[in-house]
């Protein structure tokens, strides 16, 4: 069943990019915050936004369909709020293209009719 071989392949790069990207905004996410100085509203921003990611990471794991499907209406919210540039591509095509590759790793696979 080569077809179920390339699955688990798509699901297992779309998780070790999901951690790769995740990793890398966490550590974004509190080097800003460490950057602008110690506030009570900037703690709170930092929390939820890397409570967001860790989330979305954690269900990579547990649930990559509906992680796959988050990260697609996240980069798809990010595509249409940013004004369109590279910059809004590059902010918006990972989570896109790591959603669809949990989308399609997790997706059952149809058996033969016997």
């Amino acid at each position: 069943m080569p077809n179920t071989t390339v699955r688990r392949r798509a699901l297992l790069v779309g998780r070790a990019l999901l951690l790769l990207c995740g990793a890398l905004t966490l550590v974004f996410i509190v080097a800003s915050r460490l950057g602008e100085g110690f506030s009570v509203a900037g703690l709170v921003s930092g929390a939820m936004r890397g409570g967001f990611v860790a989330l979305l990471m954690w269900l990579g794991w547990r649930a990559p369909g509906l992680s796959g499907w988050l990260l697609v209406i996240v980069a798809l919210l990010l595509a249409t709020i940013l004004p369109f540039n590279t910059v809004s591509l590059t902010i918006a095509a990972p989570p896109l293209l790591v959603g669809a590759l949990l989308i399609w790793g997790s997706w059952p696979v149809k058996s033969a009719p016997r």
